[in-house]
């Protein structure tokens, strides 16, 4: 019987990342020499697409899509297909029903639909990452490293609301409202927690009294650590005005969450917190060297955490709004280090950190990895041990 816990489930995110982090030293060689990356680049792009589109039912959330993608019409059968249909009665967003409407018509195969999905992905992000640093391997590692898993293997469709944002941070920084609006309005037809993004667009490269982000960050951390539940007042006096289902969903999310769910002096906070330190830091001295936008966002997502960790429910789903930022803050840090001492302690924890982090994140038996070329376990198969599991979970919840 398989175990629910074990480091052997780790072992292909330790191999692919150990294959990473020898393609990036590769990189640094290149960089040196002032030589051309670009095929060494599209290599790790390569193995990428491989790694993430090839997947077979990996982490959670293919128990939900994977009957969604089976019970999908084809654009040809209009007898079946109507928008007051079944189709949309499954509680996703329409465009994301539709978009996926569209590659079933083209392609009935589940894995083709979820490879097409990783590839659009990826080719924003690796357009992403070019235009905006020239440590492209170090990037893809911070993207799997923080987020990129949990958002290609789990969110099938807040990864296309993710991506339509990323496309409209050009126009943010270019100041075209209009094309930005509507980017994030299409993301919001994949999921609906892309509306966060519609107002950003007017603080989001807005240059930011560091001051201020200084004392929000202490503030933050006093409300952390001590636990101060301010938040729930706010909301349930807002919901006492407001009333009716408003009033009753605050309940119900009050109930749902609570401190001490990743809350305190973590692994997580402390790295957060250095995060953070860093990047005030090297911002301070050269802010020319920063896109302002992802550091914004990233200040953005250290702040939710400090102050909405009352609610488990906040800092489990918006922060993967904005933890793409790490993707690129950390490689223009990397940048900003001109001793080569100070590099080599870097590099140094960042492969320890990457180490324990992919290891215990990935150590339960719903992370065992497998991929269409060397073979997958059958759906019946993963859905039983899926399924065995979770009641084991549940009954240990209750007892």
């Amino acid at each position: 019987m398989l175990q629910h816990y074990s480091y052997i489930y780790s072992v292909p995110y330790l191999v692919y990342f150990f294959f990473l982090l020898l393609a990036m030293l590769k990189e640094f060689v290149y960089l040196n020499k002032r030589q051309e990356k670009k095929k060494l680049d599209l290599l790790v792009l390569g193995s990428l697409i491989v790694f993430l589109g090839l997947r077979g039912f990996v982490y959670t959330d293919w128990t939900l899509y994977y009957q969604f993608f089976l019970k999908l019409p084809m654009l040809a059968d209009w007898d079946y297909w109507t928008l007051d249909g079944i189709v949309f009665d499954c509680g996703y967003e329409k465009g994301f029903i539709l978009y996926s409407i569209l590659i079933k018509s083209l392609f009935s195969n589940y894995f083709i639909w979820v490879f097409i999905g990783s590839l659009l992905d990826l080719i924003v992000i690796h357009k992403i990452i070019t235009k905006n640093t020239n440590y492209y391997i170090l990037a893809v590692i911070m993207f799997i490293l923080f987020g990129g898993l949990t958002i290609e293997f789990n969110l099938y469709r807040n990864s296309k609301a993710i991506i339509c944002f990323l496309l409209s941070i050009n126009y943010l920084q270019k100041r075209r409202l209009l094309p930005y609006l509507l980017l994030n309005t299409l993301g919001c037809y994949f999921h609906i927690s892309a509306l966060l993004y519609l107002p950003l667009y007017f603080i989001l490269d807005r240059r930011i009294n560091m001051k201020l982000i200084w004392t929000l960050f202490i503030i933050g951390n006093l409300i952390y650590l001590f636990q101060i539940p301010y938040l729930s007042k706010i909301l349930l006096s807002v919901g006492s005005i407001l009333g009716g289902r408003i009033n009753a969903l605050i309940y119900f999310y009050m109930a749902d969450s609570h401190f001490g769910v990743g809350a305190g002096i973590t692994i997580g906070y402390i790295e957060r917190t250095i995060s953070f330190i860093l990047l005030a830091l090297y911002y301070q001295k050269s802010r020319n060297s920063f896109t302002q936008v992802y550091v914004n966002m990233f200040f953005i997502y250290a702040f939710i955490y400090l102050y909405c960790s009352e609610f488990s429910i906040i800092t489990l789903r918006v922060p993967l709004l904005f933890v793409f930022s790490y993707t690129i803050i950390y490689p223009q840090i990397f940048a900003c280090i001109t001793s080569l001492k100070t590099k080599r302690c870097f590099l140094v924890v960042f492969v320890l950190y990457s180490v324990l982090k992919l290891a215990e994140s990935n150590n339960e038996i719903f992370s065992r990895y497998d991929n269409l070329l060397f073979g997958i376990e059958k759906y019946e198969e993963r859905e039983k041990i899926f399924c065995n599991k979770l009641f084991m979970k549940i009954l240990n919840c209750i007892h």
